[in-house]
């Protein structure tokens, strides 16, 4: 089935070919070179925006899981303010995402914080 595919298309292309009448021997220098700087120019941009959808793809990611962390952070500081010191509100918490120098990124480990009190929540 699949070859039966390919072959017709394959028959389609060259009669296209065949209908267009391309003497390629009478293109002179100027029409080449013209042809040529035109496919180097399409493989370029589809390089470059090929590139530039995985470097999107990339900040959309890393965009995404700081709004999650952004969002954990509100929650717990509501949710400790909401319980009261009475609860015993201590927990390993994640610090807030940090900003990457130089293109590599901050790791650091959790801290065990003490029980919260209404000013340190």
């Amino acid at each position: 089935m699949i070859d039966r595919f390919f072959s017709y298309v394959i028959d389609r292309t060259q009669q296209f070919i065949d209908r267009l009448q391309v003497d390629t021997s009478r293109a002179n220098l100027g029409v080449w070179i013209a042809v040529i700087n035109v496919a180097i120019v399409l493989l370029l941009v589809g390089g470059i925006s090929i590139s530039a959808i995985g470097l999107l793809q990339d900040l959309a990611d890393q965009q995404g899981k700081a709004r999650v962390q952004l969002a954990r952070g509100s929650f717990l500081r509501m949710a400790c303010s909401i319980s009261g010191p009475s609860s015993g509100c201590s927990r390993i918490d994640a610090p807030p995402p940090s900003v990457p120098t130089c293109g590599a990124p901050v790791i650091q480990k959790p801290s065990l914080r003490e029980p919260c009190s209404k000013a340190a929540c």
